[in-house]
């Protein structure tokens, strides 16, 4: 996942519960926001985590080929 999609999956229940009328696009928009204003260091986590998770998905399709 991108670092934004890791940073959508922290903050969607919590504009959900806030307005849980909200449309997905409605949602969709805040998030884009949110992403947008989020100071470098916070979004320097998400990024971090980010390229953790693309590490260990590449050592495991790697694996997953030479078995091929």
């Amino acid at each position: 996942p991108t670092s934004f999609f890791l940073f959508a999956k922290d903050r969607r229940p919590e504009l959900k519960r806030k307005d849980p009328k909200s449309s997905v696009t409605d949602i969709a928009k805040k998030l884009g926001e949110e992403w947008h204003n989020l100071g470098s260091r916070k979004k320097r986590t998400y990024q971090e985590e980010a390229a953790r998770l693309k590490s260990i998905y590449d050592r495991k399709k790697e694996q997953w080929l030479s078995r091929q």
